[in-house]
């Protein structure tokens, strides 16, 4: 089993990342959608998952891209934070794009509204906000399938 820890929205909170990164020394992945470069730097150095990160719509300064795409556990997958897709007005162009390259499960954030929902082979996942709204996810990846839970900080 791939543990990843997605999480995304964080808006300066350090504080509260950092305590879910040490609630969860068992992910083999952290994930960072958006909207907090600076905070998963501040932990960094103390976090001994692998990590991704994509730069949101706050994340002025930061040199990282918009959306990456992996394989994790044999499992293809896309995430971004979403303001590019317009995902506040709907995840219909996300959604598209993610079946146009044949990904089986796409995160995204920006929303602060938390999302798990399977359609014909394709997972769409959206942590939330830990800032606003104190949840995360967890996504488990065993053999090629997809297992994810929303999360509460508290």
């Amino acid at each position: 089993m791939i543990r990843l820890l997605v999480v995304s929205d964080s808006h300066g909170g350090c504080y509260t990342l950092n305590r879910v990164l040490e609630k969860h020394p068992e992910a083999n992945y952290v994930l960072h959608l958006g909207d907090g470069a600076s905070d998963m730097e501040d932990v960094l150095p103390t976090c001994r998952a692998t990590v991704y990160q994509v730069a949101g719509n706050c994340d002025f300064a930061a040199a990282l891209p918009l959306e990456q795409e992996l394989r994790i556990g044999n499992v293809p997958l896309l995430f971004t934070h979403g303001h590019k897709y317009s995902v506040k007005s709907g995840v219909g162009r996300l959604e598209a794009e993610a079946r146009r390259r044949g990904v089986r499960l796409a995160m995204f954030g920006h929303t602060h509204e938390p999302l798990f929902r399977y359609e014909d082979g394709l997972y769409l996942l959206n942590p939330g906000s830990l800032r606003f709204g104190s949840t995360y996810a967890l996504v488990d990846l065993v053999d090629g399938s997809v297992a994810a839970s929303i999360a509460h900080i508290y």
